[in-house]
């Protein structure tokens, strides 16, 4: 999720655990701690562009690390207070649920969690969550704006904190449950209009848990299609392209190249532009909603005949004002500004 989300996850966390001795200190703690594991993006500035998305909540997020962090900041912090009230036992208590949420709450999104490195490269996404989504962070971030202008031993302040927790847990729970009825619009959907497939993969568009983007694959041609739970109508426009896996075979042997293919798993397209091979990663989407939108996470390979330089696209001037605004009311099932899709083969 987002660093916001993550910083006041942890404040939420530290607060349930030890705030009723430590008072406002816990939600600073929390922030602090809860944002640890994300400081990798400073260590992934010192490897190459494709290095980094794997660096990024790898290593930083795993079993192993949290394992050896959580005692080693928990008695830094009984040296940092010896006075406190709180034990040992506690502060590595509350370490380890701010640092484990932090990671279980990333498992929800589709990034990819190393988990388990560094004895398996394999990102773990759970994909029912998008890493922005303002239903999660706001009644975290309220009740932890709110809960601070109580005293630590308030029963007041004790309902305000849990009930934040509550609230966003509950809704972390729900987008399981949706990604389950998602899931079937979807199957329901190709399968009525005869789209043979193999694989399907439906991820959740930022903002809200309300808008998905459906990819389903069979060999090399992609159909890609949104849907809103607030659609009035259950047929889902499907758009076709080809993955161009051909396009990859004979850079494989280059490590950059192999490493973005392994953080795409395997959902990516490829196709020639101004001379460039571009790769898109399709599990974050379009910055628009309509095939002449460029994808977010997008990589330029290009070649003198002797070096590969691998950098990665910057399509950001595609998110427009207007671009934004029906990407808005597409979330709530206002399909009448989209642009007609085509099924199109490239």
């Amino acid at each position: 999720m987002d660093s916001l989300t993550q910083a006041v996850l942890g404040a939420a966390v530290a607060e349930a655990t030890i705030g009723r001795k430590e008072g406002n200190k816990s939600v600073l703690l929390g922030v602090i701690i809860g944002t640890i594991p994300d400081l990798d993006v400073f260590i992934a500035r010192f490897f190459d562009p494709v290095q980094r998305l794997l660096v990024h909540r790898g290593f930083s997020h795993s079993i192993l690390l949290i394992l050896l962090l959580t005692p080693l900041i928990g008695i830094l912090l009984t040296k940092i207070y010896p006075r406190s009230g709180t034990s040992l036992r506690r502060w590595i208590l509350m370490v380890f649920l701010v640092l484990g949420t932090h990671v279980l709450l990333d498992l929800f999104t589709t990034y990819g969690t190393g988990l388990f490195e560094p004895f398996s490269h394999y990102r773990v996404e759970w994909s029912t969550i998008a890493i922005v989504d303002l239903l999660y962070t706001v009644p975290l971030l309220l009740s932890i704006l709110l809960l601070m202008f109580f005293k630590r031993t308030s029963g007041a302040r004790r309902i305000i904190g849990r009930a934040g927790l509550i609230i966003s847990t509950c809704y972390l729970l729900l987008t399981v449950v949706n990604k389950q009825y998602i899931n079937s619009r979807f199957k329901n959907q190709l399968s009525g209009q005869q789209i043979a497939y193999t694989e399907l993969k439906t991820i959740p568009m930022p903002l809200t848990n309300f808008l998905w983007m459906g990819i389903a694959r069979q060999n090399d041609d992609y159909h890609t299609g949104y849907y809103s739970v607030f659609d009035e109508h259950d047929t889902i426009r499907f758009s076709s392209f080809r993955r161009n896996e051909l396009l990859i075979l004979p850079l494989l042997k280059d490590k950059r190249v192999k490493n973005l293919i392994r953080f795409t798993k395997g959902y990516y397209s490829a196709r020639f532009d101004k001379g460039e091979l571009v790769i898109n990663d399709l599990r974050f989407g379009r910055f628009g909603l309509d095939n002449d939108s460029p994808w977010i996470f997008a990589f330029r390979i290009s070649s003198d005949g002797n070096n590969l330089e691998v950098y990665e696209a910057d399509n950001s001037e595609a998110m427009t004002e207007e671009v934004f605004a029906r990407f808005i009311k597409r979330i709530f099932g206002d399909t009448s500004t989209l642009k007609n899709r085509k099924t199109v083969l490239q």
